[in-house]
Order: C-alpha cells, then structure tokens, then sequence
C-alpha cells in the first residue's frame, strides 16, 4: 500500500515539478525545512522538485534558500540523503526532519533589495542590445561571446551582512556559461551556473549568497566559457538570513580576454620568440638592463628586431632613439614587466636645470613602426603636493608606435603623445591630472582610462590635455573605452579634458573624441573645462553614444551626428594607418 501510495505521490509531483517556475517565484523564501517551492506545505511537489535536483534536469530551486531547506538533515549538503528523509516524511515515517532539532530556521527578517540594470554597469568586451524580448529597463548585456568578457556594477547597501546577488539572464546555447563572480576585486565564486534556459528570451536567475560591506560594492560577472557569457539582465541584490555560501573571497585573477577570429600576444607570454634579444634582471639573458638592448642595435636600424624582457623590475630611463624602425618589444607580463624611473618636472638634471615635464620620461619612444606588448611603463616618483612634481611615464613622438595590452601608471602628465602618431589597444592608463596630454594622432580603443582619486569632492583632475595643431583634422580619439576612477573618488570630480595650447590658440586647437565610451559617475556633468585662460570653446571636443552614470548631454558637451562620428575611424585619425592585433 505504502510502495503504490508513494508511486502516486511521484507521478503528482512530476506533473508540477516539470515546469521550472511552477509554485512561488523564484525571488520568495521558503520558512520551513523540505518547502523547496514556498507553497508553505511539505508534498508531492516538493519530492519531485528534488528528485529532478538531484538527476540534474534542474539546477535551482524556486526558492531562493532551496540549498538551506532542502538540507533537511542539516549536513551542509543537498543530496540523496535529503531526498530519502523527505520520502519518510511524506509516508508519515518520521514527524519531522533531523535539521529541525539541530538547526532551526530563523524567521526571514525584512528584505533589504535593489535592481541594477545591467545597460548601466561599466562593460568590458561586452555591448548593450535589445533584440530579444522579455528584458527589464532599456536593453540587456551580450558578453559578446568573448572569454574574459564582464558587467560589474557599483552596488550600495546600508549595512554590512550577507546577501543575495541574483543574475536575471538568458542563455539561449545549448551549454552552461558559467561566470566567476568577484566582489570588491576578490573572487566570491570560481564558477557560477548559468545553464540553458531554452532560448533567448526565455529569462532565468541564478544567484550567490555573499558578504558585502557597508556603502559602496563593486559587484563583477566575467565570462569563463570560450562561447562566453548569457545574456544579463540585470543584478538584483537582496538582504538574507541564509548563510554565505562560499568561503572569504581570495584576490581575483580575471584572465585577459581572447577575441575570436585573432590571435594576439596574451598578457602573459612565456614563448620567445627565435631570434629574439632577451632581457633578463638575473643575468640568464643577452643583456640585464632595457637599455642595452636597445643600444646593441645602433643609433639606425630599419631591420625587423624583435627584444624580449622577462619578468623584473627595471628602474632605468630607456630611450628609443628616432634612428630604430621596425622593432618589437614583448614582454613576459604585463603585470611583472614594470620599466620605471623617478624623474620629474622640478628635479634637478646635473647640469644646472632641471628635467621638465617633457624630460622627465621613464622611457622615450623616437622611432617609428615600433609594436609593444605586456609592458606597465611607470614613473614612480612620489607626489608630495609640491609644484613643479609632473612626471611622465612614457613619451611617444615617433609614426606608427603601436600598445597592446600595456599598462602606463603615474599622477599628472602620466602619457605624453606630443607628435606622430599612435595606437593604443585594451591598454589601462591611469592618473589624475592632464594624463594623457599631447599633440599626437592617437586612437586609444577598448582601453581602460582610470583616473586616481586626489580626495577632493569637487576637483579630481582631467583626464586629457591636448594641444593639436590646428591644421590637424584629429587629435585624441578614444573608441569603446570605459572611463573608470579609483575606489572612493567623488561623483561628478573629473573633467573629460581642458584645451592646453602653449604656442597660442592661433596654432593650437586641441581635439578629443569619445566614441561610443562609457563613463562612470566620475566625470563632471559639464565634461570640459578652461586651462590657462582658453575657454573649452576653442576645443575640438566631442562625444559621440556616451553612456554610463556619466553621460550626459548639454549645451557644454557638444555631441557629432552619427554621419559625423563615421569619419573618426582609426584609418582616418591616424592619416591612412590602419594598426591591428
């Protein structure tokens, strides 16, 4: 009788459990132990609800805590265990399950909850589209089926504590595109499920339980599938008595991306390429410093060279003399391969003078067709509030200089590109004041532009300061760029630039163009700004499909047309060169 009675009970149960959202949605909490869909009742439903769990044709439950009260005997798993004392419980063998004794459930406590949308998050490698239906806001992300691909957004809660980061996505691929989710620049989860949901416009959710502090949050989805992310939504953060389900985060190691279709040096290259002159700190090379490298090629050389440095830490001034041509510089990592020096605007040179901004270079790029990969170029002078204390990591002045994957760290006047031209590719570049200033073509695409935080509210620096001739038709272009600012920094405290135009406004006309670039609450509302007298007016200065918390459109920010933004392509900024990776 019992065995024919529990047949029924299945056959009940399955009949409901087939459809995934069936019972209460799937942002309710279940209050009592086996309840796996919140119907506030243990039956039919719930067994079935399990036994679909446990054979995998489902990988959540319809309760946000379906892992807490489906652990019915209380042992810190979901398993077959659980599924036989919920057989017993529904043929009346036992009362009640084990975890009820051992680990009663606490009432839920109100919920603190918040949507963030997805299309306002700082993307990377990722765009914002509207095809498919049965989104929420204006749009919803597509990782662009790249790996390392990623949405974080900027979350504030009241309170420290543990909550829910919820995922409303759509995964319309045959296969599981799971995600590493990291908060505040830890990882929270290696490997967060986010199977098939049967098409792309059927939505789903999928969440984490973690702990998150007091005010600000910086909440990260990056894709670990070579197909990818799903398409996101939105995050929905919600307050929760449930415990957090992973271990302390542990820092965050997001690989660098790949795109499809190309195959360029990875951020960390160990192979060396034949031929190659090394560089290596302990000796194990051709040459110990960067420099003599350099020199072992002459004051002129156009044939192709290719140098290669190996992990260190090189204090050193290296110049490229204008003479070397066709030179590639690799490095083993980008994180690792650091050249830097520590001169600066007002120290003393030797020779009675001092260095000048534009001396004061950690490394001097002169020549021409020269490619760079895996680099953090660096001027490590200290800033003490002094005058005089501008410091310039790199100075490019040669055709055809090409960064990929690179990094260029310092505070005010961190990248000088003061004449030829150059192309920058998924470089970051950081700094608070003028950082990236000039008189360069320069096209700077999918790079991330930090600016550092100088603790002001008001006042936190200029990203550009661009002194274009004025017979130039382009200056700075930064295309698909996301503009993003040290942890702390004040809304509405950086300006997009100022017109810098130390030969007169009669030969000076600076230009700088955002394309297609998001911009977080950092930047000032009014985006430019005076320097030295010459009204931002006098500057080429556009936009072009601004977004993020920091876009904005007014009689300040002049916007091109789309017919007008076509023209600012790299083969045209950079005078027929047409550079790739």
């Amino acid at each position: 009788m019992m065995k024919r009675l529990l047949v029924l009970l299945i056959v009940l149960g399955m009949a409901f459990s087939i459809y995934p959202n069936s019972g209460l949605a799937a942002d309710d909490v279940s209050a009592m132990y086996g309840d796996l869909n919140g119907d506030g009742s243990v039956n039919s439903i719930d067994y079935a609800i399990m036994k679909s769990y446990l054979i995998g044709i489902r990988s959540n439950f319809p309760v946000l805590n379906g892992e807490v009260v489906g652990d019915v005997n209380a042992d810190n798993s979901v398993n077959s265990i659980d599924y036989a004392f919920i057989k017993s419980y529904l043929l009346g063998l036992i009362s009640e399950f084990p975890a009820e004794k051992t680990r009663p459930l606490t009432t839920p406590a109100p919920q603190e909850e918040a949507i963030y949308e997805a299309e306002d998050a700082a993307l990377y490698n990722s765009f914002l589209e509207t095809i498919h239906s049965g989104f929420s806001g204006s749009g919803y992300v597509n990782y662009n089926n790249e790996y390392g691909s990623y949405v974080e957004w900027k979350v504030n809660v009241a309170k420290n504590g543990a909550y829910k980061l919820i995922f409303r996505y759509a995964n319309g691929a045959n296969t599981n595109r799971a995600m590493s989710i990291s908060v505040n620049k830890k990882i929270a989860r290696n490997s967060l499920d986010f199977n098939p949901t049967g098409s792309w416009t059927g939505w789903s959710e999928s969440y984490i339980v973690v702990k998150l502090d007091q005010g600000d949050n910086l909440i990260r989805a990056t894709a670990i599938t070579a197909d990818g992310g799903p398409n996101v939504d939105y995050l929905k953060v919600m307050s929760t008595n449930e415990p957090v389900m992973t271990p302390d985060p542990t820092t965050a190691q997001t690989p660098a991306p790949t795109p499809k279709n190309e195959t360029p040096v990875p951020s960390s290259s160990t192979t060396i390429p034949a031929g190659a002159i090394i560089v290596d700190k302990s000796g194990r090379g051709n040459y110990t410093t960067v420099q003599a490298a350099v020199n072992s090629l002459g004051s002129k050389s156009s044939d192709a060279k290719t140098i290669y440095i190996k992990n260190g830490n090189y204090k050193e001034v290296v110049t490229i003399p204008n003479g070397i041509s066709n030179l590639t510089i690799i490095g083993e990592s980008k994180e690792n391969v650091i050249i830097h020096y520590d001169n600066y605007n007002g120290k003393s040179n030797g020779s009675g003078g001092t260095y000048g901004t534009s001396g004061s270079a950690s490394v001097f790029i002169k020549g021409s067709d020269i490619t760079v990969h895996n680099i953090t170029f660096m001027n490590s002078f200290e800033e003490k509030g002094n005058s005089n204390e501008q410091a310039v990591a790199l100075s490019a002045t040669g055709n055809r200089i090409k960064f990929n994957n690179c990094i260029f760290r310092g505070n005010q006047d961190t990248l000088l590109c003061d004449g030829g031209t150059q192309y920058f590719y998924k470089c970051l570049i950081e700094g608070d004041v003028d950082f990236i200033f000039g008189r360069s073509q320069a096209v700077f695409e999918e790079c991330e532009i930090r600016s550092l935080n100088r603790g002001s509210k008001t006042n936190n620096g200029y990203i550009t300061a661009a002194r274009t001739d004025a017979s130039a038709p382009y200056g700075f272009v930064f295309i698909n760029c996301r503009l993003t600012c040290e942890w702390g920094t004040a809304a509405n405290s950086v300006w997009l630039g100022r017109p810098w135009c130390p030969n007169g406004t009669d030969v000076n006309k600076p230009a700088v163009a955002y394309i297609n670039c998001y911009m977080d609450a950092h930047i000032k509302t009014e985006g430019w700004t005076s320097m030295s007298g010459v009204d931002p007016s006098h500057g080429r200065f556009y936009e072009y499909n601004s977004w993020g918390s920091g876009a904005a459109k007014n009689s300040s920010r002049p916007q091109l047309t789309a017919a007008q933004a076509a023209n600012y392509t790299k083969i045209n900024v950079l005078g027929g060169w047409n550079p790739s990776f």
